[in-house]
């Protein structure tokens, strides 16, 4: 998205992949891994990026024009389409759930196993070594993922999500979609969320009713695979 008087330069930026197949992480994208495809039949729209590129204009909403913009024009791009795909990074979980594990909270959300995992599991310091650990273990990757819903689904800033990315994309009017264990395995994925991505879905038909009952109710819509991890 550009100003008139700055041509070559956009004030916001989306980067959107034409796949056959949806990832399970964000590498594969930036590895040329995933086949693309030419049929209108079986493409993915998946936005991967949106990034503000001048500072100080965070705050009026360009993202969010951005957003709207694409899902309008979706089919002039890809086709017609029910929906498109954001996966998108959760910072702040990481510290979410440290913080967890010295509130009262933690016996309500954990057994006293998991807690005590987990207490050892900060204690070790290397993020590779934790993503060793994590890569082989179903109980943090159940123990994780539970923990992550919870905090998308019921933690609040205000009556909006706490997660400002999560809440970013429900106010445009996507549902969250799935966890993506290990979407992020590098340093930057780790230090944020155990290496955590989460998918948020447009549905073209109804994403402006989604984002209406979310800003005005604060309704937050989730697809059945997130459902049955609640």
């Amino acid at each position: 998205m550009f100003h008139s008087s700055l041509t070559d330069i956009p004030l916001v930026f989306a980067l959107v992949a034409k796949v056959s197949e949806i990832p399970d992480n964000i590498h594969d994208l930036y590895d040329d891994h995933l086949p693309s495809t030419e049929s209108e039949e079986n493409n993915n729209a998946l936005i991967y990026s949106i990034s503000n590129v001048a500072s100080g204009l965070e705050d009026l909403g360009l993202g969010n024009l951005l957003v709207d913009r694409l899902l309008s024009n979706l089919d002039s791009y890809f086709g017609e389409r029910e929906s498109c795909l954001a996966l998108a990074p959760l910072p702040g979980f990481r510290d979410y759930v440290k913080t967890l594990l010295s509130s009262p909270e933690s016996s309500i959300k954990m057994t006293r196993e998991e807690v005590g995992e987990l207490n050892e599991f900060f204690q070790i310091g290397s993020r590779e070594s934790e993503h060793e650990i994590l890569e082989s273990s179903k109980l943090f990757q159940h123990l994780l993922t539970r923990l992550c819903v919870g905090y998308l689904i019921d933690e609040k800033n205000g009556r909006k999500a706490m997660n400002a990315i999560a809440d970013f994309h429900l106010s445009n009017g996507a549902i969250i979609d799935r966890i993506h264990w290990l979407g992020d395995h590098l340093n930057p994925g780790m230090n944020q969320s155990f290496g955590i991505m989460v998918s948020y879905r447009y549905r073209i038909r109804e994403y402006a009713e989604n984002r209406l009952r979310y800003l005005s109710d604060h309704e937050i819509r989730y697809s059945a695979a997130i459902g049955e991890i609640i």
